[in-house]
């Protein structure tokens, strides 16, 4: 048991886990319903350390905290544990743990991959800067729910690449010439023979 981890000391089984990082990313609260009937709340934030990044999964009444934290703070994460989940490791937040604010700047440097090398059926970072980007455009889905997407192309130092945003993504407000980070982003067939990323 260590004082405090970072993310590449994460491992399954772990537990009493505290993590200093940066919020990257956070997400709304989700209701489910329990199998004995009662309501259960879950959220989501992405914390990053100079070691890499990791999902946070926040339980019923820590759910709240995702909605709480602006992306860009650092927090801690008191008494939390790894599970594993659709082959990824996390790490969970519940009734016994806390995330909280902290003073201490931690540094989140992304590894990114180049536009070039990068080849269908990846999941990367990629760093760049806008070179073109459409309106946002809004389609119904086969469950009758809404929709939406915008398309950009970011280039970097060895090429370019049109990245599609999707749902919330979309709403960002990104402009010609700003630099943009992309992350987990699945790189898929495109139009005519082009590699397209997908940022969902």
């Amino acid at each position: 048991v260590q004082d405090t981890y970072r993310v590449d000391d994460l491992s399954l089984g772990l537990s009493d886990v505290n993590l200093r990082g940066r919020v990257l990313a956070t997400d709304t609260v989700r209701t489910f319903d329990r199998d004995d009937g009662s309501e259960g709340r879950v959220s989501n934030l992405t914390l990053g350390d100079p070691t890499g990044r990791v999902r946070v999964t926040l339980w019923d009444e820590r759910a709240d905290r995702a909605t709480e934290l602006a992306e860009g703070v650092s927090v801690e994460v008191v008494d939390g544990y790894t599970r594993e989940r659709e082959g990824d490791l996390e790490l969970h937040v519940g009734s016994r743990g806390a995330v909280e604010a902290i003073d201490d700047e931690v540094e989140y440097v992304p590894e990114t991959a180049d536009v070039a090398d990068v080849a269908v059926g990846d999941t990367v970072d990629l760093s760049g800067g806008v070179i073109e980007a459409s309106d946002v455009r809004t389609f119904d889905r086969d469950d009758g729910s809404e929709g939406q997407v915008r398309n950009v192309r970011l280039k970097d130092e060895t090429g370019d690449i049109r990245v599609a945003l999707w749902g919330d993504h979309a709403d960002a407000d990104l402009d010609l010439g700003d630099h943009v980070l992309v992350t987990d982003v699945e790189i898929d067939d495109g139009w005519q023979d082009d590699r397209e990323a997908s940022a969902n």
